[in-house]
């Protein structure tokens, strides 16, 4: 409000998030969910989620991700597999290959792995 604190390039709207791991928060295991889920903190495991994932700036996550859209500005190591939209802010950094059917890359992003490009239908089924 007054410049003094850095604001985050990731967009927040608590309304619309159902799901959370702070920044002090380690967990290990999966996490399945239908709504949107953001992660602050750090994760080993796995992420299957009918929502759209959010992690943000400074989170560590080490897990192979199924999501509807994925928003990421933290680091991410394992596979990516989304119905929707991957978006890589300047602070994201992605170690492992993704299936997407949109891709953004914003300057200063890092990203490792390959990448598969499929359009998909309203379902969310890959299309012919």
């Amino acid at each position: 409000m007054f410049g003094s604190k850095k604001e985050s390039q990731v967009p927040s709207n608590p309304a619309r998030v159902e799901t959370v791991i702070g920044k002090d928060c380690e967990l290990r295991g999966t996490i399945t969910a239908s709504g949107s889920v953001r992660i602050d903190g750090i994760l080993q495991g796995e992420i299957i989620n009918d929502g759209d994932l959010v992690v943000g700036e400074g989170a560590k996550v080490t897990a192979e991700v199924q999501a509807r859209n994925v928003l990421l500005a933290g680091e991410l190591r394992g596979n990516v597999k989304t119905q929707g939209k991957l978006e890589l802010l300047p602070t994201a950094h992605l170690m492992g290959n993704i299936e997407v059917n949109h891709l953004v890359v914003a300057d200063g992003a890092v990203f490792r792995g390959e990448s598969k490009m499929v359009a998909r239908d309203e379902q969310g089924e890959p299309e012919a």
